[in-house]
């Protein structure tokens, strides 16, 4: 939406709903780059992941060269592919051309940093995303329990995930986040935890409406939630 985009989103499968709803909201449109699976690793190859490493070094340039875009929103699946999924933790799920195993997680980051840094030095304003709340089942078998079959009962108590479970799963992958917009202050964290969860838990069916569409994609309810928080404390700064 819109000819003018002055903002894009960067990232696997997990950006595409957060474009999405960013452009129902940007009056100059947005640009959505997305790769599912596909890591942000371009110094090596991204084993498993066939052209993965050769286009997010594509986008890199595109974005460092642009003269329209200002504002970059990072997001992407980092302890999935570090540590495996939430309730299915496992070794690493991403290898890389040449880099032992040992040393895959420092070579992540790098990676990592690496593309942050050079999109501030080309002018730009870069928000990294926190980890998107993983829900231990999908929408639909949360909510088949409580259907017409069985005993009524408050979607709004279901948990998907309490907020222990994500900070012991996330915590380094928000760390490193953090760690990298502390030292540049071109770049900020967001935490969306806080955008779709009370303070305890995460409650995936709150007010009869999902806020993920599987046990880790956000619906567009939840990007709502996502974009409507930045867009709320971008516009308190100005």
């Amino acid at each position: 939406g819109g000819s003018s985009p002055n903002v894009a989103v960067w990232g696997d499968s997990h950006a595409i709903s957060i474009y999405g709803e960013l452009s129902q909201v940007s009056h100059g449109g947005v640009e959505g780059y997305s790769f599912s699976g596909c890591p942000l690793i371009f110094m090596s190859e991204v084993i498993g992941n066939q052209h993965c490493s050769k286009w997010q070094a594509s986008v890199l340039r595109k974005l460092e060269r642009s003269d329209h875009i200002q504002y970059v929103l990072l997001t992407f699946r980092h302890s999935y592919y570090l540590y495996g999924s939430q309730f299915e933790p496992s070794p690493p799920k991403k290898s890389f051309q040449n880099i032992p195993s040992t040393h895959s997680e420092e070579f992540y980051w790098r990676n990592f940093e690496e593309a942050v840094q050079r999109l501030v030095d080309s002018g730009k304003r870069v928000m990294l995303l926190h980890p998107t709340p993983e829900i231990y089942l999908s929408p639909s078998r949360l909510a088949a329990p409580y259907s017409i079959f069985h005993a009524p009962k408050d979607h709004n108590e279901i948990i998907g995930t309490t907020r222990d479970e994500y900070l012991n799963h996330h915590k380094d992958a928000i760390s490193r986040l953090d760690k990298i917009a502390i030292s540049n202050r071109d770049v900020e964290t967001f935490a969306t935890y806080f955008a779709l969860c009370d303070v305890d838990a995460c409650r995936p069916l709150n007010g009869g409406v999902s806020t993920h569409y599987d046990n880790n994609h956000l619906s567009l309810e939840g990007a709502k939630r996502i974009v409507g928080r930045i867009v709320h404390l971008q516009s308190n700064k100005e």
